[in-house]
């Protein structure tokens, strides 16, 4: 399989590109695959490719500042990694590492991302424990729940998974599994610090206005 960019139309056919206005693609080695689907809004984004990276991107995407960089390794072929990212997914500043190793990262549906994010599934380089010689930070997939915001300069490191319709505090570390839904994770390391809640798209104003003009209507 050599590299390819495919963008998907809303009726479902694949066409083939050299090029994707506001998203610059660097592929180093073999197998590597981009796979947009329309509509879509890009403005100054960047993938670096090694071998064997998957990277789909759902409809209705808007997206500003977002890299995903294979990392370099020494050992060849590298193994498949894949990033997929679901559909109305926004964001203003995000930099996702792939190791060469194992790994992936996976982003639900309708998820906002503010801007300074990191993303990693590998620390990049081997810790032993010293007696058994034996690695003990291994590479771990990150998987993000739908409907999740994630705040300014959050770092969402290896292993890390995230409910549905939760929100991620700014500068917060992560670095845990939290299968709970509707909660939000803030501080470093970052620790569940409200349930139960809900969020949405609008800010203040709006969504004053749109509560009143719904009692209004009732």
């Amino acid at each position: 399989m050599s590299n390819s960019i495919i963008v998907v139309k809303t009726d479902g056919t694949k066409t083939e590109v050299d090029r994707i206005d506001g998203l610059t693609i660097h592929f180093h080695g073999e197998n590597n695959s981009i796979e947009i689907y329309e509509p879509f809004r890009f403005w100054n984004n960047h993938i670096e490719t090694r071998d064997n990276l998957r990277v789909t991107i759902g409809a209705h995407s808007s997206i500003d500042n977002v890299t995903i960089h294979k990392m370099w390794g020494s050992i060849r072929p590298y193994p498949v990694s894949t990033v997929a990212i679901g559909s109305h997914f926004t964001c203003n500043g995000l930099h996702m590492f792939v190791s060469p190793d194992e790994g992936n990262i996976r982003i639900g549906n309708d998820c906002m991302f503010s801007f300074g994010i990191t993303m990693a599934i590998s620390d990049a380089h081997i810790i032993l424990d010293k007696k058994k010689q034996k690695i003990i930070n291994r590479n771990k997939d990150i998987v993000i729940g739908d409907h999740v915001w994630v705040g300014m300069n959050a770092a969402l490191l290896k292993g890390v998974h995230i409910g549905n319709n939760s929100v991620i505090g700014a500068n917060a570390v992560v670095t845990k599994r939290y299968e709970q839904e509707n909660i939000i994770i803030a501080g470093n390391p970052a620790r569940i610090v409200k349930k139960m809640i809900e969020w949405h798209r609008a800010n203040y104003g709006e969504y004053i206005q749109m509560r009143n003009d719904y009692a209004g209507a009732v």
